[in-house]
């Protein structure tokens, strides 16, 4: 009587235990994890290795280089160079002409061919030019005859996140565009196209870039080579031309696909040129749906686990995993969205630890309860068989 008493006792316990109590636990703890930042590290690890499986989707076509690159510095000497070489581009590219071209290219201090240059860039009536801030937030202003004679202007701001990586473009900076963007306007009259214009009250618009591979894939030309008529023009008619310097160390710039060689920053203008006019810049969860999936995985896991045997929870936990990474990396793949990886599946682990560690915490509570009472082989196989023995609530044959 005492023995089934206590039997009955331990039958209570289990029935008030929640199988997907271990997981809830297990989410808690990870989305208290995020709002420290804890997880930050790991996306940013899932965001390169997104990339690196993922198909390349391809460049545009539409957009072309002309890069200041280690032959053109061998040809024309140490940059910064004397402004009539730009000049002596634009008449090149006179020929044929693009559609617009930005120039990745700071130009705030006077110089004796400025004249020159403010007339090319002038006739080109295509031309885009850069404006930045110093390290002091100052906007350092354009020379004015330039300014007048160029199509637009556009910023080239830009910061890569703390692992040196450049995952984001900045649009706007209040109502001044980016260089791609102003390019993009020249060049096709974007706003008219439904492409992204500046928000009200936004001071810096920022958006997630989606590499559409390694920039070595985008046409690129050497700029002497391109001056000096080396270059068949025609291949810039009509297209989206971008002037910038490549050559190593002069403006390094990593992504997922181009870390070590770093690639160069004009490639970022690139890069948003591409998104916008493919409609596939990155879109990413907002914070309160991270939440919620991380709320829903927790206890999923706990409960798909719950009162399986050994090895039946061993397959899971390493089934769930990959099939999770499988699902974010279709969503990154033909979605252009950018779910969390590191966050969910290190809540699925979690949860794997919990439902065993409460598994453990439950079989020990019963070796307790029986220790006076049956042997320990007894208790180890009324473990084993706690569903049969309590089946409907009863205590079945073993009454």
């Amino acid at each position: 009587m005492l023995l089934k008493s206590w039997m009955r006792r331990f039958q209570n316990y289990l029935a008030g235990t929640h199988p997907w109590l271990p997981g809830a636990v297990a989410a808690a703890v990870s989305v208290g994890m995020s709002h420290l930042g804890a997880w930050q590290q790991l996306e940013q690890l899932g965001y390169n290795a997104l990339f690196q499986i993922r198909p390349p989707l391809n460049w545009d076509e539409r957009i072309a280089v002309i890069a200041i690159d280690q032959p053109s510095l061998q040809e024309y000497g140490q940059f910064p160079w004397k402004r009539d070489r730009y000049a002596q581009l634009l008449q090149a590219l006179q020929k044929s002409p693009p559609a617009a071209i930005g120039f990745d290219i700071m130009w705030v201090a006077p110089s004796p061919a400025d004249g020159q240059l403010a007339a090319a860039i002038a006739g080109s009536g295509k031309a885009v030019l850069a404006v930045a801030w110093d390290k002091e937030g100052k906007l350092l202003p354009l020379l004015p005859a330039l300014e007048r004679a160029a199509a637009d202007v556009g910023h080239i701001l830009h910061k890569a996140d703390d692992d040196g990586i450049s995952r984001q473009g900045t649009l706007f900076v209040e109502s001044l565009p980016a260089l791609g963007m102003a390019v993009l306007n020249v060049g096709s009259a974007g706003s008219q196209l439904g492409w992204p214009t500046p928000a009200a009250g936004q001071k810096l618009q920022n958006v997630w870039i989606n590499w559409p591979g390694k920039t070595e894939a985008l046409p690129t030309y050497s700029f002497a080579e391109v001056a000096e008529g080396r270059v068949d023009s025609s291949v810039f008619a009509g297209k989206l031309v971008l002037v910038g310097a490549t050559a190593t160390g002069m403006d390094p710039l990593r992504t997922p696909l181009n870390q070590n060689p770093p690639t160069a920053g004009v490639f970022l203008h690139a890069a948003l040129i591409d998104n916008i006019l493919n409609n596939r810049l990155l879109q990413r969860l907002p914070d309160w749906a991270n939440t919620l999936l991380l709320l829903a995985i927790g206890p999923a896991t706990s409960w798909l686990l719950f009162d399986r045997q050994l090895r039946g929870r061993i397959a899971l936990a390493l089934l769930l995993p990959p099939a999770y990474f499988a699902m974010a990396l279709a969503a990154f793949s033909w979605g252009s969205l950018w779910v969390p990886v590191a966050a969910p599946i290190g809540t699925m682990l979690f949860s794997v630890l919990g439902v065993q560690l409460r598994e453990q915490y439950e079989k020990q509570q019963l070796m307790n309860l029986f220790a006076q009472h049956v042997a320990p082989e007894m208790a180890q196989v009324i473990w084993e068989r706690k569903e049969e023995i309590f089946e409907n609530g009863e205590l079945g044959r073993w009454n």
